[in-house]
């Protein structure tokens, strides 16, 4: 079967939202995107047509999934966990400020939020295992073996890290600056932060794999 050739730099299709677009996610034929106009799209990778959208209460600003489940963090204090391929709801958890980050992993949902909180979510149900509370909102996840790190605001400046299971406080680490973005590879946990370094920290025997 002959290909038809796709010219790099040249447009295949357009979406066209009502407002800023916050978050991208991809999976088998589907483009997710959240957007400011408080929906979450659900648009056909190769023609750019929608599929479904959900309706939030307020901007949609990240996403995340797994399996048959989309998870949508709004500003309207929500996580919502919808059916991937219909955009039905399965769930909804209520938070006290905006969900800033979220990250799933085995049978648990983690969402950072604006409230200072870590929270740890049963993936089918959404009912709260345990929640952190940080010094400031929760900018950023990652999860690695025995432990959840999660990076504190501007008002916080730590990296967390957090035991899976209890939720109890393993250790912290100050840094001098909002931690943005963290990365694991079993041995060591990698924190970047806003006045531009970058930490390499070991996370011990004890929490990695």
């Amino acid at each position: 079967m002959r290909r038809t050739r796709r010219e790099p730099g040249r447009e295949r299709w357009r979406f066209s939202g009502y407002s800023s677009i916050t978050s991208l996610r991809i999976a088998d034929e589907t483009v997710y995107a959240g957007s400011s106009d408080d929906y979450l799209y659900a648009v056909n990778r190769k023609t750019g047509n929608i599929r479904w959208r959900f309706q939030a209460g307020d901007s949609v600003n990240k996403i995340a999934m797994d399996g048959e489940t989309v998870y949508a963090g709004s500003s309207d204090d929500h996580l919502y966990a919808l059916n991937r391929k219909s955009g039905d709801e399965r769930w909804r958890f209520q938070v006290d400020s905006t969900v800033e980050t979220i990250a799933v992993d085995g049978e648990t949902v983690y969402a950072g939020s604006l409230d200072y909180h870590l929270y740890a979510l049963s993936r089918k149900t959404g009912d709260e295992r345990w929640r952190f509370r940080a010094g400031d909102w929760v900018r950023t996840i990652a999860v690695d073996g025995k432990t959840v790190y999660a990076g504190g605001g501007c008002e916080d400046n730590h990296l967390y890290a957090v035991n899976r299971k209890s939720g109890d406080e393993r250790w912290r680490f100050q840094v001098d600056s909002t931690v943005e973005t963290i990365a694991v590879d079993g041995e060591t946990v990698y924190a970047g932060i806003s006045d531009g370094l970058l930490y390499a920290i070991p996370v011990g025997s004890d929490v990695s794999r």
